[in-house]
Formats: structure tokens, C-alpha cells, sequence
């Protein structure tokens, strides 16, 4: 019993830091609320930062949409068979969902992309 606690102590201290693998380990009757909460505060600290650099504050679509994102780079002419027959599997089964195919060619009306990325892809 010992060494599953110092090994799962180990995994959690090298994923999430020395005090909070113990407050998983020690405290794993928290509610789940808490610990969405927990983890949400890690994450706001470990990649906050990034999250707010690319956000997109004026975005394309309403965020209450019910979509599914299909990329394939090359689009919807250039799909091998077994692709082309998920696509149309998701597009039939997607109920009150719209699925929005996305390509080269389209992606930039829903992402900004950064001006590196842009750079790289045509020099690379």
C-alpha cells in the first residue's frame, strides 16, 4: 500500500507539483466542484498567460453553436476514401450539430493565426 502511495505521489508531483500532489492524494474526498476548481487554477497558472495571447476577443461564430469541426488541409476533394467516409459518417450522425469542414483554404475565417506560423508555412 505504501508504494502505490509513493508512486502515485511521484506521477503527481512530476504532473502537477509537490503540494498539489498532496493535496490529491491526501484530499480525494473534496467535492467534484472543488476539485474542477483545483485543477482550473492550475491550469490559469500554468498556461493562463498563452491562453490569453491567442484568444480571439471578436470571434466569427456564437460560442452557444452545437458544432463539429472537421479539418482535413487538403479539403473535401483530395480526401482518401476511408476520410471522405468518416466525414459523411459525422455529417449524417451529427443530429442538431453543424459540421464545418475545414480546410487551407478556409481555416483563416475562423482562426488568427500568429504571423510565425503563417511564415513558416510558406518558407518551410
Amino acid at each position: 500500500m505504501i508504494k502505490k502511495i509513493i508512486f502515485r505521489l511521484k506521477h503527481n508531483v512530476k504532473n502537477f507539483g509537490f503540494l498539489n500532489a498532496l493535496k490529491q492524494e491526501f484530499c480525494p474526498k473534496i467535492s467534484k466542484k472543488h476539485y474542477d476548481l483545483f485543477v482550473l487554477k492550475y491550469l490559469k497558472k500554468q498556461v493562463g498567460e498563452v491562453i490569453k495571447r491567442y484568444q480571439n476577443t471578436d470571434p466569427v461564430l456564437s460560442p452557444a453553436e452545437n458544432i463539429i469541426w472537421f479539418f482535413w488541409a487538403q479539403g473535401e476533394e483530395c480526401m482518401p476514401v476511408l476520410v471522405r467516409r468518416c466525414y459523411e459518417s459525422v455529417k449524417r450522425n451529427a443530429g442538431n450539430y453543424k459540421v464545418i469542414l475545414i480546410s487551407e483554404q478556409t481555416i483563416s475565417h475562423y482562426v488568427q493565426m500568429p504571423e510565425l506560423v503563417n511564415y513558416k508555412k510558406k518558407n518551410v
